[in-house]
């Protein structure tokens, strides 16, 4: 009895490590779509690709985690970034490649109003301070590239 008890215990510490290995895929993505759309206005076109098939296989192994059910509240509350949350819970969404355009285009937004309408602290800039010079631009997305370590996403 006592064996079958470990065993259980075993099993369900195995299940639940893998569950959150699949929430934490929704981070994966989310870090690899940023790093992509900033490789993209920094003309860096060998990381944009990179970026964008290592976010694009996260956030469909991702979606697919959360439609099988393999994803609980807990870890979605722990692990995944809040914009993602309705997006994968949406329940009319055909299918998991929908999820994942949708996760794409939530972090593409995001990420380029980071690029255009913040200053370096974070802080949002008055519409006459918005940066809409391409050279500007592809600037502040190289220095964000960096700051993120985006090389390193694997």
């Amino acid at each position: 009895m006592r064996r079958l008890l470990v065993l259980l215990t075993l099993i369900a510490a195995g299940s639940a490590a893998a569950s959150e290995q699949d929430a934490k895929l929704s981070r994966l993505a989310w870090s690899a779509f940023e790093c992509h759309e900033l490789a993209l206005i920094a003309d860096n076109q060998p990381e944009k690709v990179r970026l964008f098939r290592l976010g694009s296989d996260a956030s469909t192994k991702f979606s697919e985690a959360v439609r099988a059910g393999k994803v609980s509240d807990i870890e979605m509350f722990n692990f995944v970034p809040g914009g993602m949350v309705d997006i994968v819970r949406s329940t009319d969404a055909p299918s998991a490649e929908f999820v994942v355009g949708r996760i794409y285009q939530l972090v593409v937004v995001t990420t380029f109003e980071w690029v255009t309408q913040k200053d370096s602290g974070g802080k949002a800039l008055p519409p006459d301070k918005w940066v809409v010079d391409p050279l500007e631009m592809k600037g502040i997305a190289q220095t964000k590239y960096r700051q993120a370590n985006c090389e390193l996403i694997k």
